[in-house]
This record gives structure tokens, C-alpha cells and sequence, in this order.
């Protein structure tokens, strides 16, 4: 634990700074990963409610959601890409057909969300998770930081509070 090697040297300052940073910081990233957690849910309730998506789906299957306003534009894109790489350039018909097999968005779970206004809350909700997903990660690097300053900083702190040691730790004893 963070300042845990600076009170035993008796930098009892240090210690309180390291101990009291790394409380902050790990209530922090609780709270951003509980946070993630809120804007999940709220996402995909969103998408149940507005278009009977169910909760089940894969993140990659959010994402589209998100990027697209429907399965048609995504369907879209994706038979461009391929009639432009597989058929026009590669003039390979298998592949072609393939590609679309494995991409295309069947219509069991295609998506439409009707109004941009559906659409940008979504975006909007989805985004919100993903910027504490990363506040998450930041905080977490925070936290190994933290230790690892600690570290350094006692190690330092300790060769000096031995060294203190060593000049008043000698006892010499010798007749006269």
C-alpha cells in the first residue's frame, strides 16, 4: 500500500499524502467504472425501448447502432466496399459473395431509429460510457503510479534514514 514505507522511516507527511492520494484515486475509479456500468444499461435500455433491441448483443453490434442510423446505410457500406475491393478491383465473385454472407446485417436484427433525435440521444448515451471507460483507465494507470512513486520514493527515503542510522547507530567501547 502507498505510504506504507514512508511511515515505517517515520515520514509520517508522506505517508499521509501517498495513503490519502491512493484512497482518492481508487474511489475514483470506482465510481467511473460504476458510472460506465449506469451508461451501459442506459444504452441499451434505450435501444430496447426505442427499437426492441435486446440487451444480448454483442458491443460490436452497439457500435453499429451507434455509427448508423440504420441496418440499410450499414448494409450499404458494406456492399460498397466490397463491390469497390472485391469486384471491381480483386474481380473475384467468390470472395464478393462471401464477404457479404459474413458482414451483411440480416433483417431478424436489422435497426432503424426512425428520428435523429432517437439517434443522437443513443450516440450521445453510448459516448457517455465510453468517456468514463476511459476516465476508468486513466484512473487505474493513476493508481499504479501512485505505488510506483511510492516505491521509488521510499527506497530513496530509506537510504537516507539508514544512513542516518549508521551515524548514530556506532557504539565504540575501548579501554583507556
Amino acid at each position: 500500500v502507498p505510504g506504507m514505507g514512508e511511515l515505517m522511516i517515520g515520514s509520517n507527511t508522506k505517508a499521509g499524502i501517498f495513503i490519502t492520494s491512493e484512497i482518492g484515486i481508487l474511489l475514483s475509479y470506482i465510481r467511473f467504472n460504476n458510472e460506465k456500468n449506469w451508461a451501459e444499461d442506459a444504452y441499451k435500455q434505450f435501444a430496447l425501448t426505442k427499437m426492441d433491441v435486446p440487451k444480448n448483443r454483442s458491443d460490436d453490434y452497439y457500435q453499429n447502432l451507434q455509427k448508423y442510423k440504420s441496418s440499410a446505410e450499414f448494409n450499404e457500406n458494406i456492399e460498397r466496399y466490397a463491390r469497390n475491393i472485391l469486384l471491381i478491383y480483386y474481380e473475384d465473385t467468390a470472395a464478393y459473395e462471401e464477404y457479404l454472407d459474413t458482414w451483411l446485417i440480416p433483417d431478424d436484427e436489422s435497426w432503424d431509429w426512425e428520428t435523429d433525435k432517437n439517434w443522437v440521444d443513443y450516440r450521445q448515451i453510448r459516448r457517455q460510457k465510453q468517456d468514463y471507460e476511459l476516465y476508468s483507465k486513466f484512473t487505474f494507470a493513476g493508481l499504479l503510479l501512485n505505488r510506483f512513486i511510492s516505491m521509488v520514493d521510499t527506497a530513496i527515503s530509506t537510504g537516507k534514514y539508514n544512513r542516518k542510522l549508521e551515524k548514530f547507530g556506532t557504539l565504540d567501547i575501548s579501554p583507556d
